[in-house]
């Protein structure tokens, strides 16, 4: 049985034989290289991508889960305005070190954002409490995430996130600590 996943806007084919995670179907079959493998436990968010509008991680779901659905990968479309925003403002925030939980980081990001819109330092840590930076430590990111919240809504347009729900897929993962 042919599965179709729509891969950054892109159909890609997978075999639905053998239980093949999302995580390695987008890093193997769609050459997604910035979806990042790192616990494969669902601990620390570096495989965060979006999927039909929501923030998961691809490391708890099987191919066959996401036949005929859409995934979104921060190496996604240049002309999102929000994430490209999003990416900006981590930079400028040096919200980045070594860049591995980035693309993770990033992806919820963008669903926190696509689904709170503006955002205080409680709501930021609950919505990132899944995604693990060694490097940077959480205020660099705090503080991006908090310039992005106060911009003019006209500034970095919500659209409103799509209905599905996968969160039945998603474990529960490691907290967003404070330092």
């Amino acid at each position: 049985m042919d599965i179709v996943i729509h891969v950054d806007g892109q159909p890609c084919h997978a075999d639905a034989q053998g239980a093949v995670r999302l995580l390695d179907f987008l890093r193997d079959s769609a050459d997604s290289k910035s979806v990042k493998s790192a616990c494969v436990s669902a601990s620390c968010g570096a495989c965060t991508v979006l999927l039909d509008g929501r923030s998961i991680r691809s490391c708890t779901v099987v191919t066959g889960q996401a036949d005929g659905h859409s995934v979104t990968t921060v190496a996604s479309t240049p002309d999102d305005a929000l994430l490209r925003r999003i990416q900006d403002a981590f930079v400028e925030f040096h919200a980045t070190q070594c860049g591995f939980c980035s693309p993770g980081m990033v992806m919820a990001a963008l669903s926190l954002l696509r689904e709170q819109g503006e955002l205080d330092e409680e709501s930021i840590r609950r919505g990132l409490r899944g995604n693990v930076c060694r490097c940077v430590g959480y205020p660099a990111i705090l503080r991006a995430m908090l310039s992005l919240s106060s911009m003019p809504s006209d500034e970095h347009p919500l659209p409103p996130a799509p209905d599905s729900d996968h969160s039945s897929t998603v474990r529960p993962a490691a907290r967003l600590s404070g330092h």
